[in-house]
């Protein structure tokens, strides 16, 4: 399952690796994606490709799993489900 990790502090939601298709990922995050790899994690983030700019807000749950300052919801996978959904 993957996590959405919401930046306006409600609860963390629940993703369908098998629903995931890009589409789902612009969605969920409201813009472009930027794939971040966490990989001394073994975790892939999807991040808002534009969320500085937009002013969306300070996401500390991705923050602290990334180790930089990210805004914006974003999607958390492992890295095998991120390998699953692309095939």
């Amino acid at each position: 399952m993957a996590l959405i990790l919401s930046s306006t502090g409600k609860e963390t939601k629940e993703l369908k690796v098998e629903d995931i298709t890009i589409e789902k990922l612009q969605e969920v995050i409201g813009s472009y994606v930027e794939r971040i790899v966490v990989a001394h994690l073994g975790k892939v983030l999807y991040v808002n490709d534009e969320a500085a700019l937009t002013g969306l807000p300070f996401n500390p749950d991705a923050s602290s799993i990334a180790g930089m300052t990210l805004k914006g919801d974003a999607v958390l996978l492992t890295k095998e489900e991120d390998n699953e959904w692309q095939r």
